[in-house]
Order: C-alpha cells, then sequence, then structure tokens
C-alpha cells in the first residue's frame, strides 16, 4: 500500500487537489519495477475529501486536470479499481438532503460538524475547496464534481456509507452509484447502519462483529441486486481490491 497526500485548500484551492492525486498515480507506476509492484494493477482508496479526489481522479480521463509541465508525463493515472468511502458528489445537493434525511446522529466516534453549518456557507469545507462560496460558482462546482464525468468504460468501483452520517448524507454515495451503474459500469455500494462519518479512519473497526448494510450490486449493465448484508467492513475492502486487481 502507498499512502499518498495532496494539498489542502489552505495551500491551494481546486483542482490543485487533484493534480496532485493523479501526480501521485503515476509516480507509483515509475517506481513500480523498483519496488516490485505492477503497474498495470493499481486501486485507489479514499474517504471523505480523499473520496471526493478518488471518484474524480478515476471518473476523467487520463489527460484531465494533469496541470502545466506534468511530472512522470510517460506514465497514465489509470487505475483498475477504486473504493470510497462517504465521499461528497454534488456539493450543491448536501445541504437540501441533510435536511429531508432529518439525520440524527447514533455513532458517538463519528466525525461532528455543528448543527448550523452549511455547505453553502463561504467557509465551509466545499467553498474553500473551490475558492468560493458554491453558490457563486455553479460551473466549478460542477467542474469539481465526480458525477460530471461518469461514462461508460470505468474501472469497478466499492462504495461505502454510513447511514448515521450527517457531515456527507448517504444519498451522495447513491448519486454516485445510480450514475455509475446507468452507464453499465461494474458497482456495488454498502449503506451501513448505525455508522457516522470517518469510521474507516478506526482501525479498531471490525473488533465488534459484522455490520448490517444494505448492499445494492449493478454489474456491467445486468440487473440490480439488492439484499442485506452482513459484514467485516475492511474485509470486504480488502477482498474487493484482491478479485479486481487479480484479474
Amino acid at each position: 500500500m502507498v499512502s499518498i497526500d495532496y494539498r489542502l485548500s489552505d495551500e491551494d484551492t481546486f483542482p490543485a487537489q487533484i493534480h496532485d492525486v493523479k501526480t501521485a498515480v503515476r509516480w507509483v507506476k515509475s517506481i513500480a519495477g523498483e519496488y516490485g509492484l505492477n503497474g498495470n494493477k493499481i486501486g485507489l482508496w479514499g474517504s471523505s475529501a480523499g473520496g471526493h479526489l478518488a471518484a474524480l481522479a478515476s471518473t476523467t480521463e487520463p489527460n484531465q486536470f494533469i496541470g502545466e509541465n506534468p511530472l512522470y508525463s510517460d506514465m497514465t493515472s489509470e487505475v483498475q479499481a477504486v473504493a470510497i468511502g462517504y465521499g461528497p458528489m454534488d456539493f450543491l445537493q448536501i445541504d437540501e438532503q441533510r435536511e429531508l434525511d432529518g439525520i440524527s446522529e447514533e455513532d458517538p466516534e463519528s466525525v461532528q460538524i455543528p448543527k448550523d453549518k452549511k455547505t453553502s456557507d463561504p467557509d465551509s469545507f466545499e467553498s474553500l475547496f473551490l475558492g468560493a462560496p458554491i453558490l457563486t460558482c455553479p460551473d466549478r462546482v460542477k467542474e469539481a464534481n465526480p458525477l460530471t464525468y461518469v461514462k461508460a468504460g470505468l474501472p469497478p468501483f466499492l462504495i461505502m456509507h454510513g447511514l448515521s452520517d450527517v457531515a456527507v448524507p448517504a444519498h451522495q454515495s447513491q448519486l454516485l452509484y445510480q450514475a455509475l451503474a446507468a452507464k453499465g459500469n461494474e458497482v456495488s455500494l454498502y449503506l451501513i447502519n448505525g455508522l457516522g462519518h470517518g469510521f474507516l479512519n478506526r482501525s479498531n473497526l471490525d473488533e465488534g462483529g459484522p455490520r448490517i448494510a444494505t448492499f445494492f450490486t449493478s454489474k456491467n449493465g445486468g440487473g440490480e441486486i439488492i439484499e442485506e448484508k452482513n459484514l467485516l467492513i475492511f474485509d470486504k475492502i480488502e477482498e474487493f481490491f484482491r478479485v479486481q486487481l487479480s484479474k
């Protein structure tokens, strides 16, 4: 596993962050031989803001969002599998969905946000990320929205979201799932009972046993399957990458 980093919004605004992620993927490919890695079998995994960037990196074309004078330009940023946890996918729908869902926080270890904090506020994470209040720059929001770029032929996706997430409503992951499935991509979504924002930050997450989740999957344009699942979250993510990256 390679842990990559990107500039935060107090260092630079969008699209600097996606430039960094794509540069990191190209760099990994450039040093793959030195470290015994397979540069043709790379999975991308991110949660929250990292989930947004993982989705954006894998839905856009390799020649999009590379910046001026890109490093490791003899490599591409294509990946073969993508795992995303509770990432924001359409900034302009987050506030409305919070109000519609009326979610009450059940998870005491989740990342908390102030009750009166809105994505549309000028000092929200999303507005700071874009460099302007999101309601004043809809075109810029669209450019940063992974849903804008969804098409057929994308790598398999695994998406996870807690149903008690008040920071990023689970509807955001449902939007990505629906967009990917509509284009015939292989995608699975787990909506997990009782978990709030940030659950993938916990190394002891699975020590309490399996979690109950509603599972949605659509494979290559086939019919959708919906069922209840009991899962160990990190085991499921590891299984996803092992299966997809061994093809």
